[in-house]
């Protein structure tokens, strides 16, 4: 490291030299205690006194003096040359010869071991202190000197170029590692050699070698820069940049140095910029969306084709177009305050859309890309990409026309005729009055089945528009959906007069239609509500029309009803309740109760069926048959039926607690819970969670699933056989019974349908028909309970025919799980 040359510095420096540390190395004791004496008062520390060399070097090592005053002659087998010798190996210290013989071989002696100065005895302190000064300051310059050497060859090692430089003559002085690699050549075998002989570039004489002004003993050439090819062994060229200047020195030139870089990576990078711009030149130059670079001024560099197109201009007219003149001030202004934002890295682009200029004066609706463009990392250029906006407008336009008009008629949707009839209805809210006719064109289907769907839509077609034909320009028409139209009237004031306007659009409907070689006569049902009487919003009225047209649609073809509450109110009962039955099963307003089965013999009970039952909030008790068809319509009977096959379950495993014998449980099945396929897990957890013994369980299926005879049902049916269930065939004989299904999954129990039971006694078909039964049953090994018994002649028949079970109003009504279960703790008997 080069000394700073500041005043402070320099104080620091001399400070340091006057507190210096003196080893005096002195044979004569009065000489060396006087210059001690001398020395000390001057401001040196003398940290040792020695008479001879090996007490010098003794003290040398353990107090490591700033500087030594040496006497040349001194006691013992040292003299004071050979002692500075050796203190030379182990100390970095100035030595200062002090003696009274100045013979030439005694100084040819000192001189080898490169002394900092002599004092010629007799000498006194100030001389010592001026060669001690002397000597310091010397041994500072030095060290200085041999760290810098240290730095610059370290630095020199560490740079990632070639490095080698040459001494006035043009001869290898040094080289870094990097040069011998470069040029394959070791070091050692670098130095001294001429620097234009190590350096060999391709096609170049040594008279036209780049480093002969350099080189040369004329005056100083400036820093040079080249871009050469080195011949490397085995003919091989290298492309390297070469950069040489002239090491100057006060007296002139002490050298050269030359810095060399391999080139490939370069070059490399330069032809893949060069393909990159070639490319991108190539992309904006066809590119079918308009582009245009311009300067960071917003001035246009250039413009592709496609933007000269967009704009009407001659594309070499656009170079040098400030901006603003392709838009305006204002969007010119707008754009460039927030372009300031792509200078966030982070940011990528921005879209912006706005208006450009064509050349005849229309405006160009565009959607635009802004990017800012850097080279080495450096901001150069905007690019600006435009999409042409023009054509998606309309796109968009047709695609509002189409959300909102029916695509076959071209009259207004549902959506859009509802939003118009509000608009209506918003502008006679005080005293106007106003008719909405709902149409639905009688057997349209069978229309599209016989003469095909291009028949029916020219049907629709013509309907719609002679229905807009029927009315005042003031009416609004729509297409609902289907073969379904809605007219709404303003001005129309009672039924009559309602019914006089559907009755004109029955007529313009019925009229006979032409299509192709087909001749097409249609009726229209016409339901009609009345503004504000059946309702004050387009949604209101459209559904009072429409409970109105539905109930035309029941008296048959071709009828006009007008809006009657009692059209709407069973539907409306039917919505209420299915809505809720959805939240009775989350609330926990359905319960079972129980129906006994009993021997008809002895009146014991020998089972039980599980019979559902709706506790409803507001109506009571209520029977399957008012809910049970409305949960499968919902999509609820398959969670309602688990929840009954767990709940008979536990219930089940309670009654027959502690009973020697066990009552059994039936429950039914419903066809959706075979289908959704969970039916053996379901039974197999309330078993599991009940307790309840399998063999206690009967399912009761109906006889549409074993006519279906699907492998899916099968594979049910099978599944929970294997869980140890009994299977029971419901209803038996009021359906398509069959002997092979019979035989294919020989149900445990068959059940008489009730409508058999109740034609005994006294009907020969009917008991003919229960005979057959109980034969049948007994061949497959099957038992038979007969149900719906109400009379006492109805039990004894059974039993005289050999019916061995039996239930029915007769025995017991359907009881909750409390009161079944205290009639069993009574041992309770049926009547027999």
């Amino acid at each position: 490291m080069s000394g700073n040359p500041s005043g402070a510095s320099l104080e620091s420096e001399e400070e340091r030299r006057a507190g210096a540390r003196v080893l005096l190395v002195e044979d004569e004791a009065i000489v060396a205690e006087d210059l001690a004496e001398g020395l000390a008062e001057l401001g040196y520390e003398i940290c040792g006194i020695a008479d001879n060399g090996r007490q010098a070097l003794a003290l040398a090592r353990a107090q490591r003096p700033d500087v030594v005053l040496m006497d040349i002659v001194l006691k013992g087998d040292l003299d004071g040359i050979e002692t500075a010798q050796r203190l030379q190996s182990f100390a970095d210290c100035p030595v200062i010869f002090a003696t009274a013989y100045g013979d030439p071989a005694t100084l040819a002696r000192a001189a080898r071991t490169t002394p900092y100065g002599y004092l010629v005895k007799p000498y006194d302190a100030h001389r010592a202190r001026a060669a001690i000064e002397v000597a310091l300051h010397k041994a500072e310059l030095e060290r200085r000197l041999t760290e810098a050497e240290r730095w610059f060859t370290a630095a020199l090692d560490c740079v990632a170029d070639a490095v080698l430089t040459a001494d006035a003559a043009g001869r290898v002085r040094t080289a870094n590692p990097v040069a011998e690699e470069l040029l394959g050549t070791p070091r050692a075998a670098l130095e001294g050699r001429p620097l234009l002989e190590v350096l060999p570039f391709a096609g170049i004489t040594a008279q036209r070698h780049p480093l002969q002004s350099l080189l040369s003993a004329g005056p100083t050439s400036p820093r040079l820069y080249f871009n050469l090819f080195l011949e490397r062994e085995g003919k091989e060229l290298l492309p390297v940049d070469l950069s040489v200047a002239s090491i100057e020195g006060p007296r002139g030139r002490l050298g050269t140095v030359a810095v060399l870089r391999d080139a490939r990576q370069r070059l490399e990078a330069q032809h893949l910029l060069s393909l990159d711009e070639t490319r991108f030149q190539a992309i904006f130059d066809h590119s079918p969306n308009a582009m245009a670079m311009l300067d960071l001024e917003w001035r246009l560099l250039q413009g592709n084709a496609a933007l000269a197109e967009l704009l009407g201009w001659q594309r070499e007219a656009l170079a040098g177009t400030p901006f603003a003149a392709l838009t305006s001030e204002i969007e010119a202004r707008r754009v460039a305050e927030l372009a300031r934002r792509l200078y966030d890295p982070h940011i990528p682009h921005l879209v912006l859309d706005l208006h450009l200029c064509h050349q005849s004066g229309e405006l160009v609706e565009t959607r635009g890309t802004l990017s800012l463009l850097r080279r080495r990392g450096a901001a150069f250029a905007w690019l600006f990409q435009f999409h042409d906006l023009t054509p998606y407008r309309a796109y968009e336009r047709d695609l509002l026309h189409l959300s909102h008009h029916d695509a076959l008629t071209g009259l207004p949707n549902r959506a859009l005729f509802l939003a118009e009839l509000n608009a209506m209805l918003a502008a006679l809210q005080r005293e106007g009055r106003l008719a909405l006719a709902h149409l639905d064109l009688d057997r349209f289907r069978d229309v599209n089945i016989a003469l095909g769907l291009a028949v029916g839509d020219a049907v629709l077609e013509e309907s719609a528009h002679r229905l807009v034909a029927a009315v005042a320009k003031d009416a609004l028409v729509g297409r609902l959906g289907g073969d379904r139209f809605a007219v709404a009237v303003p001005g129309v004031a009672d039924e009559a007069a309602a019914l006089s306007l559907a009755g004109g659009l029955q007529r313009a409907i019925a009229e006979p239609l032409e299509s192709g070689e087909h001749v097409v006569r249609c009726r229209a049902s016409v339901g009609v509500a009345l503004f504000p009487r059946d309702g004050r919003t387009a949604a209101e009225l459209v559904r009072r029309a429409d409970s109105a047209l539905n109930a035309a649609k029941e008296l048959g073809p071709g009828q006009i009803q007008c809006y009657r509450p009692e059209h709407t109110a069973p539907h409306q009962a039917r919505f209420t309740l299915a809505r809720q039955l959805g939240e009775a099963l989350a609330q926990g307003q359905f319960t079972l109760h129980y129906q006994p089965v009993v021997e008809l013999a002895t009146g014991a009970v020998v089972g039980c069926e599980a019979l559902l039952r709706w506790h409803h909030p507001e109506e009571g008790l209520l029977g399957p048959d008012r809910f049970l068809p409305l949960a499968e319509q919902e999509g609820l009977i398959v969670p309602l039926g688990d929840w009954v096959i767990m709940e008979a379950c536990r219930a089940a495993a309670r009654w027959n607690r502690g009973r020697s014998r066990p009552v059994e449980l039936a429950v039914n099945l419903s066809p959706a819970q075979f289908a959704a396929g969970e039916l053996p897990r379901v039974v197999r957890a309330a078993l599991a969670e009940s307790g309840l013994d399998p063999c206690l369980l009967t399912l009761e299926l109906t006889e549409q699933l074993f006519l279906q005879d699907t492998e899916h049902n099968a594979a049910v049916i099978a599944a929970l056989r294997d869980l140890g269930v009994n299977i029971a065939l419901d209803d038996f004989g009021v359906g398509y019974s069959s002997l092979a299904y019979l035989l294919r999954f020989r149900p445990e129990t068959l059940k008489i349908d009730r409508s058999f039971v109740a034609t005994l006694p006294g009907n020969p078909e009917g008991e003919a028909l229960v005979e057959t039964i109980l034969t049948i049953a007994a061949r497959l090994g099957s038992r038979v309970v007969a149900e719906g018994i109400e009379t006492a002649a109805q039990r004894d028949r059974l039993r005289a025919l050999d019916c061995r079970l039996g239930q029915g109003f007769l025995f017991s009504t359907a009881v909750p799980e409390e009161e079944l279960r205290s009639r069993l703790a009574g041992d309770w008997q049926a009547p027999t």
